[in-house]
């Protein structure tokens, strides 16, 4: 069977003999009875064996071994045809390729996990190995003597290594400085930076590998062939400068950041720049200050003069994150590259991708922080006005619009500048639209932008405005409510006064709101009735209560009685006793009530 199933041939005819379920019932056996004789020996109690019965289960195991390898042979063969490979996982072939791991014989360990190499590609099939927690018994092979057999095992960790439940499961198994010490073998090498590349997609993995980004950098930078550096080696690179102390650890390195340059600006290599730009996304960094006293020349040439899109997106990213105001030749190093024309170039309306407009955008914010640039870019033709056009046009990038309104804070900062946005431009009202923005940190910026209109604005006609727009943002909810609020009670005004007109009684609203004088003065004439100014009631107070509506000069003639009240206590609800009784009044009502 063994030597039939080495050919494709003649696997229809072993299936029709049921040869792969007959063969699967024979692995089943030989692990349960593996593990019921382990059980027997942890039952004795660790009590010593003979010579002769250790020989007797050593041959024993090695006889199943064989077994096993030539069983598991046949089905690895067999699993050629997709259907039965899924015929053997739904029999359960995972948890039995899983318990033969713990085995001791070398060839049949390469033999096991190649097959679960092998089934490991489907999505299935990885969700159960990481169930079963495969990755945790795999890292025991690493690093391993037996070279085939590591090999086999990274190989395995690394299809592992895309799903994310596994990937974290390695991860927390302490699988990365087991990597890192194979960085030093040639043979492995590149397997172990790729599972790496894939481990460092986790933030606590990137923070283990501080210690291994020199000797990384150096390979890069090290490389007399730009074309010869290993893919692999650079996109791990760029994956760790997203970690601040990688980045303090590659500035730190003797060399690091001037042949990073080199290859980024000299080679044009735009993996480089990337590695770089994640560099100078610490803020406060450093490096960063180096950066852009040492090289910002040279990375505006990049800007003005890259061979391709990825370059000088990548060296403008790297320039907006840089404190550009530090470096006191910017102005002249602009003028040179003609940076602010490149820049409303850039900005016009489908000239140029998203991702350029973003880092332009961006760019022209790090560039309004200088204060000699920002006058300048108030000068620079429309390009102010191009900035304002791309924020209408973007409204659906976040990204672009968060750049623009953050560049706008800046510029308005200054005086030249913020006269040009003011007079020349509808940003504010755009900014005002933008309080109600659903991103927060659009939002944030767009009021504190609006903050500085109001500081500086002479005309006093812009402060008023976003005052109002502020307080009805900030109380929105408690305006809706109200307003809501007044027009269910003006219809259920509405209704009652229908209803009384019906039976002869006040027909018009407006009737409500006049004073006893027959005056309509717009002051209520009791406390009773409410003058709304949008469309409120003016019911009588407590006719939802089911109390006498009448005026109270109607209820003057009339005793009192359940269900309605006084004249003098209809005129005083919700007011001191002082305003609505006299003393006179308030000694009678108490007789009153001692008499009843």
């Amino acid at each position: 069977v063994y030597a039939l199933s080495s050919y494709s041939d003649f696997h229809q005819k072993l299936l029709d003999f049921k040869v792969g379920s007959m063969v699967m019932d024979v692995v089943d056996l030989e692990i349960k009875r593996h593990a019921l004789r382990e059980r027997e020996k942890a039952g004795r109690g660790g009590a010593p064996e003979s010579a002769e019965d250790e020989k007797r289960d050593r041959v024993r195991l090695r006889k199943q071994e064989k077994l096993l390898y030539v069983c598991l042979h046949v089905l690895l063969n067999l699993a050629e045809d997709i259907n039965t490979e899924r015929k053997m996982c739904n029999y359960g072939i995972v948890p039995m390729l899983t318990a033969m791991l713990g085995r001791q014989n070398a060839d049949l360990l390469i033999l096991v996990v190649a097959f679960l190499k092998k089934l490991s590609i489907f999505q299935e099939n990885a969700d159960e190995m990481a169930k079963a927690r495969l990755g945790d018994k795999l890292i025991a092979f690493v690093p391993n003597k037996h070279e085939q057999l590591l090999e086999q095992v990274l190989h395995l960790l690394f299809n592992l290594s895309f799903h994310p439940k596994c990937r974290a499961q390695l991860g927390k198994a302490g699988l990365t400085p087991k990597l890192l010490s194979l960085l030093r073998k040639g043979r492995h090498r590149l397997l172990a930076v790729r599972l790496l590349y894939q481990l460092s997609a986790q933030d606590d993995e990137r923070a283990k590998m501080s210690q291994s980004v020199p000797m990384l950098v150096g390979t890069v930078i090290n490389t007399p062939d730009p074309s010869l550096i290993p893919p692999e080696v650079l996109a791990l690179v760029v994956n760790l400068m997203t970690n601040a102390e990688c980045a303090r650890a590659c500035a730190r390195a003797r060399g690091a950041l001037r042949g990073l340059v080199t290859l980024g600006v000299r080679h044009q290599h735009h993996l480089a720049l990337k590695v770089l730009r994640n560099m100078s996304a610490h803020e406060g960094a450093d490096h960063c200050e180096e950066l852009a006293r040492t090289y910002a020349a040279d990375l505006l040439a990049v800007v003005r003069h890259g061979e391709s899109v990825e370059v000088q997106v990548e060296a403008m990213a790297i320039l907006a994150n840089l404190p550009l105001d530090q470096v006191e030749e910017l102005p002249d190093l602009a003028v040179e590259v003609d940076l602010l024309g490149l820049l409303q170039q850039q900005l016009e309306p489908g000239h140029a991708d998203d991702d350029v407009v973003l880092e332009a955008c961006r760019l022209a914010g790090a560039l309004a922080a200088h204060d000699g640039c920002a006058p300048a870019m108030a000068r620079a033709g429309t390009l102010l006005q191009s900035l304002a056009e791309a924020l209408d046009h973007k409204q659906e990038d976040d990204e672009i619009v968060l750049a623009v309104v953050f560049a706008f804070y800046r510029l308005l900062f200054n005086a030249d500048a913020r006269e040009v946005i003011l007079t020349e431009t509808q940003l504010v009202t755009t900014l005002l639209d933008l309080l109600g923005d659903k991103n927060a940190a659009i939002r944030r910026h767009a009021s504190l932008a609006l903050d500085l209109v109001m500081e500086h604005d002479t005309t006093g006609h812009w402060p008023l405005r976003i005052r109002d727009r502020k307080y009805r943002m900030h109380n929105q909810e408690w305006l809706d409510a109200v307003e809501e609020d007044d027009v269910e009670q003006y219809e259920e005004a509405m209704a009652f006064n229908e209803a009384r007109g019906k039976i002869g009684g006040v027909h018009d609203i407006a009737e409500l709101d006049q004073d006893e004088d027959g005056s309509d003065d717009g002051v209520p004439s009791s406390r009773s009735r409410l003058d709304y100014e949008a469309g409120g009631y003016a019911d009588g107070y407590g006719a939802e209560y089911g109390l006498d509506m009448r005026a109270p000069g109607e209820l003057a003639g009339h005793a009192h009685a359940y269900g309605a009240l006084s004249d003098e206590a209809y005129l005083g609800m919700g007011v001191n006793e002082s305003d609505s009784y006299d003393d006179g009044e308030e000694e009678d009502y108490d007789d009153e009530v001692e008499e009843d």
